[in-house]
């Protein structure tokens, strides 16, 4: 009785994790193969490549305002090369938040073309947090039709870990 007890728990066990090891094949075999037809998360790397800042009005208070020119290269799934620029402003503190508008040009997930980025976030404590969007409408090339947005977490770092979300429209 006891024996029987074991097999069939063994049975399930073995069962389940072969369900388990086939969702994980799939997801693997999945994510090795996506294209841009369908609702994909991803992580990518940017990095930046020059960073020129200016500032435009300062205050007594150390409040100031600047705009600051990127440029900056994507690899991974999201690949080619981005010129960004921000609109920040500084509080007393130092912290500060910021919005920019991205030209990007390149391809996602092997689909070519252009697009606009649209940008968001905070400087806190050394912590940069930015969530970005495809803006609608901005995009050339196999891009059209494609939705997106993405967010990352990072210090002072020049290469920067991001995830970024998206789906093509069907034709």
């Amino acid at each position: 009785m006891r024996i029987r007890y074991i097999e069939r728990n063994l049975n399930l066990i073995m069962n389940r994790s072969i369900v388990t090891l086939s969702t994980a094949f799939l997801v693997v075999f999945t994510d090795a193969t996506m294209t841009a037809r369908g609702d994909t998360k991803m992580s990518n790397i940017f990095e930046i490549h020059s960073w020129d800042e200016t500032p435009y009005m300062e205050l007594e208070n150390g409040v100031k305002y600047s705009n600051a020119k990127l440029l900056k290269t994507y690899s991974g799934k999201l690949e080619g090369k981005g010129q960004l620029t921000y609109l920040m402003s500084y509080n007393e503190s130092g912290h500060a938040y910021f919005t920019g508008l991205e030209h990007f040009e390149g391809n996602i997930a092997g689909l070519t073309g252009h697009i606009a980025i649209a940008h968001e976030g905070t400087f806190i404590d050394g912590v940069v947090e930015s969530n970005f969007k495809i803006v609608d409408g901005s995009q050339q090339g196999e891009l059209v039709g494609i939705t997106g947005e993405g967010s990352y977490t990072t210090g002072h770092s020049m290469q920067v870990n991001y995830e970024f979300s998206f789906s093509k429209a069907e034709e």
